[in-house]
């Protein structure tokens, strides 16, 4: 069993941080202290009421969560706020900051959020709120929360979710990864937002030390030699062409060409004495999706010198309807 790329989700502190500037200090002096209570007491109303995308409404710009973190589906499914109460309203930075206490549902003990409000043409809006970003590195696999992949994270895997626990699960749908001893999916642990907590219990196979998250994914059984079959075919395909154009042709694997190109040899490679010696498959992550890469020493004479170089056939993995895996190989993939 191998280790796959891991995945961590790191907890960057941040404080009262929101997407949007307020239009002007005016506009914010015209608001009263009663209506900026009453926008962040309605706001807490909406999310104990599990309508997140009412929350949403109060809010100035609802980018500030997470596309996807606004459905009222998955929040629903979440342990909401209650028994909200607006304790203290004041000025930080030439900002309004209401500071409410609220429990969860089924616990006793209290939280407190300070929420920032400013003022559009439509009145007083929640801008943002204390909090912790959460930041996801995964590789292709998939983290379901509350049992929904409908969270889109951004190119920096920022994760933003209303207040409440939320059920985070990692999900390998394509069955190539896994974590823990047995590299399977993680039973779903929950997870708190805002994140402040010092200590979780999580999953096996999931680690928290206070500042981040990290799941010790692995390659599962079986699945390198899978891909080697579905691999084959292709694989025969290539070193023939590839052979038959000298190394250096377009059939050929682009790091192979630049490796026989670079040497300082001159003359033509003969043919007849081309050899592909097998390393194996190996599977690994490219960005976004799971690659199937199979490694090879190249021998061969040119200019009556005998030469060696190493060739990675890259192709990107998926499946067919029957479940068997698929490798589309890319010549010009070079993932080094």
């Amino acid at each position: 069993m191998r280790f796959a790329a891991g995945l961590t989700i790191a907890l960057l502190a941040l404080t009262m941080t929101g997407c949007a500037p307020r239009e002007s200090v005016d506009d914010a002096e015209q608001t009263t202290d009663a209506e900026q209570r009453q926008v962040a007491q309605e706001f807490f109303d909406r999310l104990e009421e599990g309508d997140a995308e009412g929350a949403g409404e109060l809010m100035l710009d609802p980018i500030f969560v997470t596309p996807g973190g606004l459905d009222n589906d998955l929040y629903s499914a979440a342990t909401r706020p209650e028994n909200a109460q607006v304790v203290r309203v004041h000025e930080f930075v030439g900002d309004t900051v209401v500071t409410v206490e609220y429990t969860l549902e089924g616990q006793d003990d209290p939280r407190t959020m300070e929420v920032k409000v400013s003022s559009d043409d439509d009145g007083p809006k929640i801008v943002g709120w204390s909090h912790r970003i959460v930041t996801i590195f995964t590789d292709p696999s998939t983290i379901r929360i509350n049992d929904s992949t409908g969270v889109d994270l951004d190119e920096y895997g920022s994760l933003v979710l209303l207040p409440g626990i939320y059920d985070i699960q990692y999900v390998d749908e394509m069955g190539i990864s896994g974590i823990g001893p047995d590299a399977v999916d993680s039973a779903p642990f929950p997870f708190e937002f805002p994140v402040t907590a010092e200590e979780a219990d999580l999953a096996d196979g999931v680690r928290y030390n206070g500042n981040s998250i990290s799941f010790e994914s692995r390659i599962r059984d079986g699945v390198d030699e899978a891909v080697a079959v579905a691999m084959a075919p292709g694989l025969q395909q290539l070193l023939e062409s590839c052979t038959a154009e000298r190394l250096v042709g377009p059939s050929c694997p682009a790091n192979l060409v630049d490796n026989v190109e670079q040497d300082s040899s001159d003359g033509e490679i003969d043919a007849a004495s081309i050899s592909w010696t097998d390393l194996g498959v190996y599977v690994t992550s490219n960005d976004d999706e799971w690659v199937a890469l199979q490694l090879y020493n190249v021998d061969y004479v040119r200019s009556g010198v005998t030469e060696r170089s190493l060739a990675d056939v890259a192709g990107t993995l998926s499946k067919d309807a029957s479940g068997q895996f698929v490798v589309a190989i890319d010549p010009t993939l070079d993932l080094r």
